[in-house]
């Protein structure tokens, strides 16, 4: 025993012993830690996940509709185009604000306290928007099947299509998006609400937001409902 304590080897054992421990730690690392590696990743995937569905609304807005607002000689084209794209500029607009603010949230997540609750909190007003878009879904597809007979609309669809910026895709195809994201939200702020302790700075707001997307979410499902039954 008096040999180990005096040892010359006995410190650089030590120190042997604390990279393998360290080493140990971060191969399997604590539940706290781990839980704030999985709020970063879950946040960057609300990042991600809002790029991709903003650059969608934009491929509707700034090449679908721009191209087909220019067939104006044609009344019944313009008519069908205000059916099939309802309030998706309004959209695109809400959406771009709240990608700006992810975007800021993101670039100090960490020196701004791993905050992402107060966004959704402010922004989850707005959310009521979809609900002419969500009632309109419907009648906006059939639109889009008329549309698609009238050949200056049709070679419209396809020039656009054709684009770079819509990767191939169909207009049908960016139409859908803002019918999925509302329940995408739901279920990501739930996730990081999941890990997200009870003692964190973001729990009280996280909570409120989850909340009230929940209630937004329901809010325009049932008013889906009511406008099928009409």
């Amino acid at each position: 025993v008096l040999y180990a304590k005096y040892s010359p080897y006995s410190h650089r054992i030590s120190r042997i012993q604390a990279v393998i421990n360290g080493h140990l730690r971060r191969l399997n690392p604590p539940n706290e830690i781990k839980r704030l590696r999985r709020r970063l990743n879950i946040a960057k995937e609300i990042l991600s996940t809002e790029e991709t569905y903003v650059q969608g609304l934009s491929c509707l807005t700034e090449i679908y509709l721009k191209d087909l607002r220019t067939i104006t000689q044609n009344s019944e084209v313009q008519e069908l185009v205000r059916d099939i794209f309802s309030n998706v500029e309004v959209i695109y607009r809400y959406n771009s604000f709240l990608l700006t603010q992810i975007r800021k949230r993101m670039s100090c997540w960490y020196t701004d306290g791993c905050r992402m609750g107060d966004i959704f909190v402010k922004f989850v007003a707005f959310l009521k928007t979809y609900t002419a878009f969500v009632n309109n879904y419907n009648k906006a597809f059939a639109s889009l099947n008329t549309l698609s007979q009238i050949p200056e609309a049709k070679i419209s669809l396809q020039r656009s299509r054709a684009s770079q910026s819509t990767r191939g895709l169909d207009v049908g195809s960016f139409l859908i998006t803002p019918i999925q994201r509302l329940p995408r939200y739901v279920l990501l702020l739930q996730d990081l609400l999941r890990n997200t302790d009870d003692t964190h700075q973001d729990f009280k707001t996280l909570s409120e937001a989850v909340t009230k997307m929940v209630e937004v979410a329901d809010y325009v499902n049932e008013k889906k409902r009511e406008a099928e039954n009409l």
